[in-house]
């Protein structure tokens, strides 16, 4: 599902009338036909163009940084808004994820499938660019709670995204409403363990939050550490099925509220065991790579994973689909990962 985001405006400009603004692009969702290629453009807006190509790029590819530096301040809101859905459909589309819905089946759902994953998607769509502008954590706060009723009013009452409305809220509320630039990993953990103290100072005591788990609140408010120093490393240095292996990953060291819900802490630490052990088998030692000469480590998709890898993920999609079990916290994480990833 493709982001429109081939007009890109340039506010400040005098070419800003050629193109519709950021904003009206991005919320209308519509990419008008042959409206600014340079077969048809004016030679006044020929550089636009070549700019509003090379913005959608960069999106496309992940790099805020590039993007950013070809619009001006006042566009940087919608490129985190196009991001944040970006990171959404990349964990959406990833197959292979015991449990979740996906392009290959709806996992454990029996009440969601990849259509009303996209529909909820979809809803979020305006709330990512006002969640970057919030100008503080009630503010914030309230914008979660609309997003959170559009979403429901899209898929039917169906809870597609409520961990990734608060996660991703969080994070382009961090990278959007700061005037310095968060360039490193402790500068955006930072800004995200402030942002949650300050969603979070009145909920602290929640029973929810359980001693003996690591929830999505408890997690937020260490500004997501295991991201920084775990999860986003293993994502950058994975070569090939990197959103795969970096989903087993989360699922082997996260104390998954989702599952622990579904069927119970004992059985969760299992998940945790199951997933760290498909993920070892995946990543044969060198010595093993030499003499067989076949399964390379970046090569666990089920289309191209080695017999036996390809096997072991099958199986144990399909058990997790007759025990409901749905990792639904490590999919916000592994959307998480992906946004941070793309704009530091």
């Amino acid at each position: 599902m493709p982001l429109c985001i081939t007009q890109w405006s340039l506010p400040g400009s005098d070419r800003a009338s050629a193109q519709p603004s950021a904003e009206q692009n991005y919320f209308s969702g519509r990419c008008p036909k042959n409206q600014f290629s340079s077969a048809n453009a004016s030679p006044a807006h020929v550089d636009a163009v070549v700019s509003a190509s090379a913005v959608r790029a960069a999106i496309e590819a992940g790099d805020y940084a590039s993007a950013a530096a070809l619009c001006p301040s006042t566009s940087h809101p919608y490129l985190l808004a196009a991001l944040a859905e970006r990171a959404l459909l990349l964990e959406l589309n990833t197959p292979g994820k015991p449990g979740l819905v996906g392009p290959d089946g709806p996992g454990a759902h029996k009440d969601m499938d990849y259509d009303t994953m996209l529909r909820g998607i979809k809803a979020l769509r305006p709330f990512w660019s006002r969640m970057a502008m919030a100008s503080g954590p009630d503010e914030l706060r309230e914008l979660g709670i609309e997003a959170e009723k559009a979403m429901l009013s899209a898929t039917g009452g169906v809870n597609t995204h409520r961990g990734a409305i608060f996660a991703l809220g969080m994070a382009v509320n961090a990278a959007g409403r700061r005037t310095e630039t968060i360039d490193n990993e402790q500068v955006m953990q930072n800004a995200l363990c402030e942002i949650a103290q300050g969603i979070l100072r009145n909920y602290l005591n929640d029973n929810k939050l359980h001693s003996t788990l690591v929830g999505a609140r408890r997690i937020a408010l260490t500004g997501y550490r295991d991201l920084f120093t775990d999860w986003l490393p293993f994502y950058r240095m994975a070569e090939q099925d990197a959103l795969q292996k970096t989903m087993l990953k989360i699922m082997s060291t996260l104390d998954d509220t989702c599952v622990i819900k579904r069927v119970g802490y004992d059985r969760a630490q299992e998940v945790k065991r199951e997933a760290a052990a498909l993920l070892a088998s995946a990543q044969p030692s060198a010595e093993e790579i030499y003499f067989s000469g076949r399964c390379p480590i970046n090569q666990f998709s089920p289309a191209n994973a080695c017999p036996s890898h390809a096997d072991a993920l099958k199986d144990m999609c399909s058990r997790y689909a007759r025990e409901g079990i749905s990792p639904g916290g490590a999919a916000d994480m592994l959307a998480l990962t992906i946004f941070i990833d793309s704009i530091i």
